[in-house]
């Protein structure tokens, strides 16, 4: 009977794989899928901007705000509201932007990305690693990961990253280091002497910087974590990535 039982789960599973590889899509049907989801949530979104600082904040008392907000961004996506006036700009409207990424699988997808501030700096490349802050969620909203976990921001190279962030994040210049700033980078976390606490300056980037690159970049699923998914992140997920590139990182030579 036992033996029985166990065929019998064996062949339930052998079925279950069966089925699964019928119905999981080829990359290039995917990437159809992942547009077509894409339009229709740019075409129901529209984004909205806030002032998050004041002219009379001093570094301090912005970084101090910043320390105790959620978020680092200033803007927000939210559903198309009903009584929204006639001709308001989608994410649709805003994102004509976009262009066909050709993956290694050989096949095309589209991303889209919108750039809030283009950034006066110099625009990254592959090969180099940058300063970003980002929140990344899920096309319900829901935020499954972002650089506010940290009082430093993220730091990677470019092409050490999902594929996505490597084509996009180039569409974005660096910024430039704010009037009045004489010392830089300042105090970094893990920098300060034992015992001693560290300041405001704690991180650099965000109260130093000015006139970065920001925006949003909506990432498909074969450009993100595919279909086997990452550390809590569902197989096939179609991505949403606000970010902020605040600069490249100076590379040292090896001697």
């Amino acid at each position: 009977m036992r033996k029985i039982f166990l065929l019998l789960s064996l062949f339930i599973a052998i079925s279950a794989c069966k089925k699964d590889e019928e119905t999981q899509l080829s990359p290039s049907e995917q990437s159809k899928v992942d547009n077509d989801i894409l339009v229709e949530y740019m075409k129901i979104h529209v984004l909205k901007t806030e002032i998050f600082r004041t002219e009379e904040e001093t570094d301090q008392e912005y970084a101090e705000k910043i320390k105790r907000s959620s978020t680092k961004v200033d803007w927000k996506v939210e559903n198309l509201a009903d009584d929204a006036p006639e001709g308001t700009e989608t994410l649709f409207d805003l994102m004509g932007e976009s262009y066909i990424a050709h993956n290694e699988d050989g096949t095309d997808y589209k991303v889209y990305y919108y750039r809030i501030d283009e950034g006066v700096g110099a625009n990254p490349v592959d090969e180099d690693e940058v300063v970003v802050d980002y929140f990344g969620n899920y096309l319900s909203g829901t935020n499954f990961d972002n650089s506010l976990r940290n009082q430093s921001c993220a730091e990677f190279p470019l092409d050490k990253v999902i594929k996505g962030w490597t084509l996009a994040i180039p569409m974005f210049k660096i910024g430039e280091v704010r009037d009045g700033v004489n010392e830089f980078p300042g105090v970094r976390e893990g920098d300060q002497e034992e015992g001693e606490e560290a300041d405001y300056e704690v991180n650099p980037y965000r109260e130093k910087m000015d006139n970065y690159g920001r925006g949003i970049i909506l990432i498909p699923s074969g450009l993100a974590y595919g279909p086997n998914g990452s550390s809590g992140i569902s197989p096939n997920s179609v991505l949403s990535f606000d970010i902020v590139l605040f600069d490249i990182k100076e590379v040292e030579e090896d001697n």
